[in-house]
This record gives C-alpha cells, structure tokens and sequence, in this order.
C-alpha cells in the first residue's frame, strides 16, 4: 500500500488543503464529501481498539480501486476528530482528506456572509 506525497511546488489555480497540505483542485477526482474516518464519544481514549488506522488503510485502499481518492470527514472537534490519525491513514492509503469546518463556526460564516459582513 504505497502512501503519497504533498505537492512541494508552487500550485496554479484553485487549491484544496488537505491533512497532508494543499493539493490542486484538479487531483481532487471523484469526493465523497461526508465520510468519518472516525467518531468518539468521550472515554474512547480507554478503548484500546479505538486507533483502527490498519482497518481504515486496508478499506480506503479499496475504494481507491474503485476510483475514489478525496473524501470530506466533516467531523467536529467534540466528537474526536484525531487530524493525526487522518494525516496518517492519508499517507499510507494514497487518499487525500480535507476536514470540513466545525458547524459552529461555518453557520457563523454563512450568516455573516448572508448579512454582507464577510
């Protein structure tokens, strides 16, 4: 299961970040764009099965078969977004993974924009 690597040269046009960095928009392909690598509740910490990064690598290896290889995990910090996890299972499986904003700040957003305020 080889991993990838970040783009190191200067991106032209419209960018993505992902957990690994900016990636151009036109490597994006075919996104699943609400996809939780992963869920926690509270105490999960104590659950050694918690880090299934293995299982996830084996299964987005794949969907990547398959042609997917951008996904969009739109999981709040309070329900155990683990960014180190991703940027883990993003290296080993060949997938690029953006984190959607917590809901909070992107209604926020949107009603400051709707307002004219942003």
């Amino acid at each position: 299961m080889a991993g990838h690597k970040t783009q190191t040269t200067e991106l032209i046009g419209p960018v993505v970040m992902t957990v690994l960095g900016p990636i151009s928009a036109d490597r994006l392909g075919r996104v699943l764009v609400h996809e939780h690598l992963r869920i926690a509740l509270p105490g999960e910490e104590f659950d050694p099965r918690s880090r299934q990064s293995r299982r996830s690598v084996e299964r987005l290896c794949e969907l990547k078969e398959h042609g997917l290889g951008t996904f969009v995990d739109p999981c709040p910090m309070d329900l155990g977004r683990d960014v180190e996890l991703m940027a883990e299972v993003s290296e080993r499986s060949g997938t690029d993974w953006a984190i959607a904003k917590d809901r909070r700040s992107s209604a926020a957003a949107a009603m400051n924009q709707m307002s004219g305020l942003e």
